[in-house]
């Protein structure tokens, strides 16, 4: 039975993706991050103060792969990238901003948060793909809609996903 670690990993990764469903407004995104990131430092903060100790979730017993899993190699990157999230949500601007921009980043979120934790080559696999969807939907305005200034932001961003 997982305990109460890895419960909270699993709501952690997958908080943004079922809020990014709801299309919730600005508010709420930055809540929802958040709490994502209060989720996530629970689970890795002790990771940290351990010296490596990881907590896996297993999916079907001790005995299979990890499903996720927090260890000292993702423990820091996990809670630094959600706090990134936390700031890109509140400095962006209201005019560049929609509800479905903000869907898109904690779709990114949980997708990149899975990736990090994952404990498997299948949960890898799906964390990148979640992370692809807001390209691939088009959540944000295509490249003819956007300046040649705010081009790069968006090229840059796409590639850090590959």
């Amino acid at each position: 039975m997982p305990d109460l670690t890895n419960i909270l990993l699993a709501v952690a990764v997958l908080l943004p993706l079922i809020a990014a469903v709801a299309r919730p407004g600005r508010a709420a995104s930055i809540a929802v991050a958040a709490l994502t990131t209060v989720l996530v430092g629970t689970c890795t903060v002790p990771v940290l103060v351990s010296g490596g100790t990881s907590h896996n979730l297993f999916l079907f017993g001790a005995s299979h792969a990890s499903f996720l899993r927090a260890d000292s190699m993702s423990a820091l990157p996990m809670l630094l990238y959600s706090l990134l999230v936390i700031a890109v949500l509140a400095a962006t601007s209201r005019a560049d901003a929609t509800g479905l921009g903000d869907s898109g980043i904690l779709i990114l979120l949980s997708g990149t948060l899975i990736a990090y934790a994952a404990g498997n080559a299948g949960m890898l696999f799906a964390g990148w793909t979640i992370a692809v969807v807001p390209f691939v939907a088009r959540m944000w305005p295509s490249e003819d809609q956007l300046p040649s200034r705010t081009r790069l932001p968006v090229v840059a961003l796409a590639a850090s996903v590959m």
